[in-house]
């Protein structure tokens, strides 16, 4: 299980000069936080993701996901999944631009993004190699189309970030997937419009949800890659010892 403690969770809170925190979505977040738990402060009380998940809802905890140090690999491939749910919506709308150059404009860039950043989490490939990847990925630019008589590539388009932000790095992981997540979301709610229906929209989200769910109890290879992630922190440890 992913564990934090909430003053974990509140000393990642942006907060201004006297220490009091800002107004805005994790001030928000945190609020409804303390309200679900029954909680008035932060204590160090060790809490589950899936306590937070179950008592403050999906959003609040996907908000809280940076407050989990030493799990970022697996919190990546969560990251990884929501993207890959929507590439899709990228890869079947995805019309080339003539006006500029055909080596950035790859369908294949955002899934080599995915791909990377999964392969990344998975200690595959390196940092490097994921970066070079996202560096492909944010300069693809969508030919303009109107598909059924929305805006111009409107799901197409979060997918496509979406896939860039999961490649992203360094940024703290909690954003990353709080940025995925959000165009997820759109990208289910554009296609709702006209390609997917309702009916998927709500599909789609109840997969991301159960996903997540398996994240929080670190089951199949989100359990795998933390297991990694420990290893490589008790090598560096051993290495400093030994330095």
């Amino acid at each position: 299980m992913l564990t934090t403690t909430l003053q974990t969770i509140w000393n990642l809170l942006p907060k201004d000069e006297e220490g009091k925190t800002q107004k805005g979505e994790p001030t928000k977040y945190w609020n409804g936080l303390l309200k679900g738990l029954g909680k008035t402060e932060p204590d160090d009380e060790s809490i589950t993701l899936m306590r937070i998940l179950e008592s403050c809802g999906w959003r609040c905890a996907i908000a809280t996901t940076d407050a989990f140090p030493g799990h970022e690999r697996a919190i990546r491939l969560y990251g990884c999944y929501c993207a890959r749910y929507i590439l899709h919506f990228f890869e079947e709308n995805y019309t080339e631009n003539k006006r500029l150059h055909q080596e950035y404009l790859e369908k294949e860039a955002p899934r080599q993004a995915i791909e990377a950043a999964e392969n990344f989490a998975r200690g595959l490939v390196s940092l490097e190699a994921m970066t070079e990847a996202w560096e492909r990925v944010s300069l693809v630019r969508l030919g303009r189309i109107l598909l059924h008589g929305r805006g111009p590539d409107d799901e197409a388009e979060a997918a496509k970030r979406a896939a860039a932000e999961v490649a992203t790095h360094p940024k703290s992981i909690g954003d990353i997937v709080v940025t995925i997540h959000h165009y997820a979301m759109d990208a289910l709610n554009f296609a709702a419009w006209g390609v997917v229906g309702e009916e998927a929209e709500v599909k789609g989200r109840e997969d991301l949800r159960q996903e997540f769910i398996r994240l929080c109890k670190l089951e199949g290879e989100y359990g795998e890659v933390d297991k990694l992630e420990i290893q490589k922190q008790t090598k560096r440890l051993e290495k400093c010892g030994t330095g």
